[in-house]
């Protein structure tokens, strides 16, 4: 394996005074703050819940028609607002927003309202809605060479960092950078700006598409994607900027979406909008299939449908008809500053031919790109140093211990497997995985009238076999309740008592369950019957475990790897169902070679149960905390909610969640979850043994402010005014970041020779307490492209091979940030950053690294039983960003 004596990131200080020294100029445009009561009464006037303004629709508007608007804020619809709105490097003419502002005021507002709306359109005051012009040298850039690192003052510089710096600053790099170099060198398209989707930096998207062409001559277009986002990192004085690189595929043919809405990418010089300036920048909107009269086709999506009704247009390029037909018919047109492209998504109904992700060569061709053109202004990151330790290898628990296991989790009671099957392969793989697994003879089984029966040593199983049939069908869904959560439950509510009445309740018993992907369901949303069918299990005691059919095998090498993966997903699955009922087979021991970890160590996890694990609504917080208790000396794992009057077992704690939280998430609020962390989780650490305290920040952040970089003091956790050290000195606090929202730096390895994926542990640079967990790269990614390779042109390597390699996907793994945030006096961090490093790795149950530490892992699973329903909102937008290639967990099913 080549060595690599450091890790790069794609990520850059900012020279000092480098900000002032350039010309443009900023403009930020606020929403009047005046407007807010006013409109917020006309739609309280029908709906009495309404607490903010709505204004996604308008967000949505704005990236649509409005050229060179950088970043749109959300939640401005609030009254806590500060109104600081849409973010662009030049004064569009605000009378060019106002038919746009206009038909989404009579949009939002109940259909009998019209009248009122357009009165109180004329009412509003329009001169409040007004650029503001910020100079560069009016932000300036908050050098913090003054301020050292890990140090309450570095924390007090972060939470001092303007609110329009995080959007201003990598607008003007991008300007800048697009004005001295439009591509890397010898690079074969050059790229445009265009709106993020999130609100969050800027991006830049190659223009005109690359191309592949696929054997039977079909063309499959793909360009870059450039992200560039201001960020901070704990306890660091200066913030640093990321360049997050991946790839946005275009679809050639239709998407077959059902009622979901994919992102279109549009590019006209030429303004829609009388008033509104020329542009060569990108405007995104969403588009969903619509029927109409006489055809079926796309068609603006969302409230836009009805917007765009009301908006007079001047000079409309593109007709979402002939791009529903042909999607391609805008790419390649001839004309540089016309197009259209449909962002392609896993649930197009179709793969890809070019495979997703950026291979680890072209992120650092563009990285360098942006680092030398914009030397002057800005430095890269020191690379981050290894830490040197590895992790050992464990040898995988024998069929003994996981029998073993299973009869301490039954409480010595037999254990009963049902496998509700559609499909005989899949039935003939899932009987195979569990009697490989506990070392059963395959015809050593004594049939019964309730199954096999096998007695292995101490344990007692059956495994019975029944046809899953009416239970996996469609659910039937009254369109005509208004409220999604209640009418998912109306449509639930038969079919759970089917699977009650059908089964009959029982303990001890994990179940199976063969399914249709989620897509054989998209027809109609609401009908995928597997959320009721999880609560109908847990009603009857059982714990679940989904498998879809397996894929039709077409050609030879195809067909045997479609031979062989029912095998390989039924083992997978199975790992998945005994992780519900026992935890790991051992206990989970943090071991390291070359460092002393202490034992024995308890560690809790905190998370929030919520839609989006990173992110809510300002207006109602629909969610629920999960703890997760484990310990280093024993294989139990306990868990708890709000509610619980104890620490329950984890497989209870999962069926009370699917029984008695699911569709009904309470809404919480941040006293409540103070209370709950403090007096319910913290207070119960034992106080004979140090405990590891594990918290996901931009889960928990939200309601749980001291977990934020502007407010997290060094060795001081504060939760409603109490402080930690205070309840339990004896706590150790990791806070854990992800690569969500770019917050944490792409990386890779580098030296004379190649460039590679390099795992480990790492320190960030000029901080004891910011460390980066890297994975290794799993077995089912042998088969991926090269780090090596190339998606952008023909290059060969030193032997004269061909580097381009556009089919297969890459795989990138996260920096997983890790900041060990609460010490008592005379602990190594190195040593409690190495412990949750560890914690990622467990062989009993999944072959490939954790994407979170084992605790925190355990507590975001919980969301499968107290959001049942979550791939039905997941991916809601078929636009995401494919950029994101496969990564750990990446064997899990």
């Amino acid at each position: 394996m080549p060595k690599y004596d450091e890790l790069q990131a794609s990520a850059f200080r900012l020279r000092p005074d480098g900000l002032q020294r350039l010309n443009g100029n900023f403009w930020t445009l606020t929403f009047p703050r005046t407007w807010i009561d006013p409109i917020l009464d006309l739609l309280q006037s029908t709906d009495a819940r309404r607490k903010s303004v709505p204004i996604a629709p308008l967000n949505r508007a704005m990236r649509a028609l409005v050229p060179d608007v950088t970043a749109v804020d959300r939640g401005v619809g609030n009254r806590k607002h500060s109104g600081d709105w849409l973010y662009s490097t030049s004064p569009i003419p605000v009378n060019g927003l106002f038919p746009i502002l206009h038909a989404w005021l009579r949009t939002v507002v109940d259909p009998k309202h019209t009248d009122q709306a357009a009165q109180l359109w004329a009412a509003l005051p329009k001169k409040e809605l007004d650029w503001r012009q910020v100079r560069a040298a009016e932000i300036g850039w908050l050098n913090g060479h003054d301020i050292a690192a890990d140090t309450p003052a570095a924390t007090e510089r972060i939470a001092s960092l303007p609110r329009s710096v995080l959007t201003l600053v990598p607008e003007t790099l991008t300007a800048e950078l697009l004005r001295r170099a439009d591509r890397p060198a010898e690079f074969p398209v050059g790229f445009r700006r265009c709106p993020t989707q999130d609100g969050r930096g800027v991006e830049m998207i190659s223009w005109p598409p690359l191309e592949a062409n696929d054997r039977q001559g079909r063309r499959w277009p793909y360009s870059y994607r450039v992200r560039l986002t201001v960020q901070t990192v704990p306890y660091q004085p200066e913030p640093v900027l990321h360049a997050s690189i991946g790839l946005r595929r275009w679809c050639p043919r239709p998407p077959f979406t059902g009622k979901r809405s994919v992102n279109v990418y549009l590019l006209s010089k030429l303004p829609w909008i009388s008033g509104l300036p020329r542009s060569r920048s990108f405007r995104v909107a969403p588009m969903r299939w619509r029927r109409s009269a006489d055809r079926r086709g796309l068609g603006w999506h969302k409230e836009l449908h009805y917007l765009f009704d009301n908006i007079p247009f001047d000079n409309i390029t593109i007709d979402p008809a002939k791009l529903a037909d042909d999607p391609l018919a805008y790419i390649g047109t001839g004309d540089p500053d016309v197009g259209a492209a449909i962002v392609y998504g896993t649930r197009a109904g179709y793969d890809h031919y070019v495979g997703a992700g950026v291979p680890a060569r072209d992120r650092e061709r563009i990285r360098t790109w942006i680092e030398h053109t914009l030397a002057d202004l800005m430095e890269p990151l020191a690379g981050l140093q290894p830490v040197p330790i590895t992790l050992p290898a464990i040898e995988p628990p024998s069929t003994k211990e996981i029998r073993d296991r299973l009869w301490k989790a039954t409480g010595g009671r037999p254990l009963t497997v049902e496998i509700h099957w559609d499909t005989e392969p899949v039935r003939d793989a899932v009987t195979h995985a569990v009697i490989h697994d506990l070392g059963l003879e395959p015809d050593g089984g004594t049939p019964s009238d309730s199954g096999t029966v096998w007695s292995a040593d101490p344990l007692l199983v059956t495994i019975r076999q029944q046809k899953i049939g009416a239970l996996a069908s469609p659910l039937e869904v009254d369109d005509s309740i208004r409220d999604v959560q209640m009418r998912k439950r109306r449509a639930a509510r038969p079919r759970k008592d089917e699977v009650v009445a059908t089964l009959g309740t029982t303990q001890d018993t994990v179940a199976f369950v063969e399914l249709r992907n989620r897509d054989a369901f998209s027809a109609t949303p609401g009908t995928d019957p597997k959320a009721a069918l999880r609560i109908g299990f847990a009603e009857s005691g059982r714990l679940t475990q989904f498998i879809t059919p397996s894929a039709t095998p077409t050609g030879g090498k195809k067909r045997q790897q479609a031979n062989d993966e029912p095998g390989d997903r039924a083992a997978s699955s199975w790992r998945d169902l005994r992780r519900q009922l026992a935890g790991s087979v051992r206990p989970v021991r943090a071991e390291v070679n070359k460092l002393a970890l202490p034992h024995p160590v308890d560690s809790m996890a905190v998370y929030m149960l919520r839609r989006n694990a990173t992110d809510h609504t300002w207006a109602r917080r629909h969610q629920l905390p999960v703890a997760v208790w484990t310990s280093s000396d024993s294989a139990d794992v306990w868990a708890r909610t709000i509610g619980c009057r104890e620490w329950l077992p984890y497989p209870d704690l999962l069926r009370e969640l699917a029984t008695g939280r699911a569709f009904k998430l309470p809404e919480l609020s941040t006293r409540q979850l103070c209370g709950f962390v403090r007096d319910e989780v913290i207070t119960s650490a034992r106080p004979d043994r140090p405990t590891l305290l594990l918290t996901w920040t931009q889960n928990l952040r939200l309601d749980w402010e001291d977990l934020q970089n502007s407010k997290a003091v060094i060795d001081r956790l504060a939760i409603d005014g109490t402080e930690i050290n205070d309840l339990a000195p004896q706590i150790r606090h990791v806070m854990v970041r992800t690569r969500d929202g770019d917050e944490t730096p792409e990386v890779y390895g580098q030296n004379e020779e190649r460039i590679g994926l390099p795992s480990g542990l790492f320190r960030y640079p000029n901080s004891s307490r910011v460390f980066g967990s890297i994975a290794q790269k799993p077995g089912s990614a042998k088969n991926h492209a090269s780090p090596m390779g190339t998606r952008a042109d023909h290059i060969v390597d030193d032997d004269g091979r061909l580097m381009l390699d556009t089919k297969r996907p890459t795989f990138n793994p996260q920096f997983l940030q890790l900041t060990v945030a609460v010490l008592p006096d005379g602990d190594d961090p190195t040593i409690w950053a190495a412990m949750a490093h560890a914690q990622r790795r467990l062989s009993d149950t999944y072959t490939a690294t954790l994407r979170l530490p084992w605790p925190l892992h355990l507590a975001m699973k919980a969301t499968e039983y107290a959001i049942p329903d979550l791939e039905d909102d997941a991916d809601e937008d078929s636009g995401a960003d494919d950029s994101a290639s496969l990564d750990e967990e990446s064997d899990e099913p």
